[in-house]
């Protein structure tokens, strides 16, 4: 019988959350914004959630979901100024940061065969998008750490070393894992199980990021890792979405800031206004190398500090607008910005906050 996986929030967390909650005064901010806001951001399914609650607080912050809110599922379009056109929601770090440089550019820079000159002001990433150039500014926010989950109910070890190139083959570890290396465990019944290894979605940036920790291409994946799983009806493979984990030998990198957002959904939307949607079905998150992906402190569910395998998240914007004053400057620029002043916030979320929040050096070109 598979184990129900739940996340506990305690009294604390909950009280804490609601102060947070208490302190802010604009309109609720929920999936999609309502109405137009001044600063339209699309991208990344990893931080769309805090970013949505910042929306709460910072009022100028408008940011739409990567999958559409009311289906679920990824695509259908839509409009971020008034007047302007409908067009394909971007889904995950990369397309965000795809759709903000053709919004920048204009002209033959179509998004998806549309004009979305001027649509797009900022992107969510996990990880940085580009190459190497001026044009964007990545401008961290907040830290997350990404770890893998498995099923619940398996007998999948639950402690891994992340491993490397140096690795026997005979070790269970996770480099071994993602280079199709080791391909089985054992079970409790002394059984063989074949292992799954799970990718997400072409252009997320969870996915580049497990692909340059573990040492293979996200542009080409090695042959047993797969962004559709097949155990039973075909699904894809969306980011921190483990309802489709239901086999013994499914493995997924799964981030731990939204593991922890899940499991409070229901105190961030009576909190914030903030619909975080829970998908995470019956995983278990693993540690890597010794370390739990998170800790309790007191009746209060973390991130663990200690976790190895940790990244920035950033709001991508025009490099030639992070100077001048307006609302990109007062927004995500520099630790007094409107987004760095909610440290509380962003940890209600689940994710860590940086010491170099606000920080404008890390540049990139834009993404054709």
């Amino acid at each position: 019988m598979l184990k129900k996986n739940k996340l506990r929030l305690g009294v604390a967390t909950a009280a804490a959350v609601c102060a947070v909650a208490m302190a802010v005064s604009a309109s609720p901010a929920f999936a999609d914004p309502t109405g137009f806001k001044t600063l339209s951001g699309v991208g990344s399914d990893t931080i769309q959630d805090v970013v949505n609650g910042l929306g709460s607080a910072v009022p100028a912050i408008g940011s739409y979901d990567a999958i559409d809110p009311i289906t679920g599922v990824a695509g259908g379009t839509i409009t971020t100024k008034a007047s302007g056109p409908a067009f394909v929601r971007p889904n995950g770090s990369g397309a965000g940061v795809q759709a903000l440089s053709d919004s920048i550019e204009g002209g033959t820079h179509l998004w998806n065969t549309v004009n979305i000159s001027g649509q797009v002001d900022f992107a969510r990433a996990s990880g940085f998008q580009g190459v190497t150039g001026t044009d964007l500014t990545y401008i961290p926010f907040a830290l997350d750490a990404v770890t893998y989950a498995v099923n619940a109910g398996s007998d999948f070890p639950r402690n891994l070393p992340l491993g490397s190139s140096a690795d026997a083959a005979s070790r269970l570890s996770l480099y071994n894992i993602y280079h199709c290396i080791k391909t089985t465990y054992v079970d409790s019944n002394g059984d063989p199980i074949t292992i799954h290894p799970l990718d997400p979605q072409s252009g997320s940036g969870t996915a580049k990021f497990w692909a340059s920790t573990l040492g293979f291409s996200d542009g080409s994946l090695p042959t047993c890792v797969k962004r559709v799983n097949t155990d039973t009806t075909p699904v894809s493979v969306e980011e921190h979405n483990g309802t489709s984990i239901d086999d013994a030998g499914d493995i997924v990198p799964f981030s731990i800031a939204q593991y922890i957002a899940q499991g409070n959904h229901a105190t961030l939307a009576s909190a914030f206004g903030v619909n975080v949607t829970e998908r995470r079905g019956n995983v278990a998150l693993g540690s890597i190398g010794g370390q739990p992906a998170i800790r309790e402190v007191g009746t209060t569910t973390v991130m663990n500090p200690s976790f190895p395998v940790t990244r920035s998240v950033f709001n991508v914007v025009s490099s030639a607008l992070v100077s001048p004053a307006g609302p990109i400057k007062s927004t995500f620029v520099g630790s007094t910005s409107a987004v760095c002043s909610q440290s509380a916030l962003i940890q209600s979320f689940g994710f860590q906050t940086l010491s170099n929040c606000g920080d404008t050096s890390l540049q990139g070109a834009f993404t054709q």
